[in-house]
């Protein structure tokens, strides 16, 4: 077995070493505070009242499916220490509940940064939600997303599902004009 001294080790072994280092270290990093991470580690997760696992399921306790553009206009609302983000929304189709194309809704997520919950829906997007009456009548009437992650993103008339640790479909795909609208995973 050969024993190097360490004098005989030269610069440029040093600095590779140095650079790789700095590479598995920036890869840990990225990875502990990425959502892979938090999905691959469990993550925290919102309390659901119940896990959906079809848009069929969805459809049955939505009052409304619309595909939706957040208008730039968010803010929080606090219910006893519990944060609240509002999103405001412009529907631009929907399947013919209350809401119709034009309307513009505010919609109410928990705040926090939860694995099996949607995201805050981001300005210059598309989405397609499933939604209902929150019961919070602020500045108006304001819905929840159904089972707090039936949001897909929209690209054209297909769309991925917002939400990284979920039951529901990956992908779904979207038909027809305002008032009959539909969604399906098929």
């Amino acid at each position: 077995m050969r024993t190097v001294d360490l004098g005989e080790v030269d610069r440029g072994s040093w600095v590779r070493l140095g650079v790789l280092a700095v590479l598995v270290l920036g890869a840990v990093g990225w990875w502990t505070s990425s959502d892979a991470a938090l999905v691959g580690h469990g993550g925290e997760e919102l309390d659901l009242l119940r896990d959906y696992s079809s848009v069929d399921e969805l459809a049955a306790e939505a009052t409304d499916v619309a595909v939706v553009e957040p208008t730039g206009r968010t803010w929080t609302e606090h219910i006893s220490t519990a944060p609240f983000a509002v999103t405001e929304l412009r529907v631009v189709t929907s399947d013919g509940g209350p809401l119709v194309a034009g309307d513009v809704v505010a919609l109410r997520q928990d705040a926090g940064h939860y694995v099996n919950a949607a995201p805050t829906p981001e300005e210059g997007e598309r989405y397609l939600v499933f939604l209902h009456p929150s019961g919070v009548e602020a500045d108006g009437p304001q819905y929840s997303v159904v089972g707090a992650h039936a949001v897909w993103r929209l690209d054209g008339s297909r769309g991925r599902l917002t939400t990284p640790k979920s039951s529901l479909p990956r992908r779904v795909s979207i038909e027809g004009a305002d008032g009959k609208l539909v969604a399906s995973s098929r």
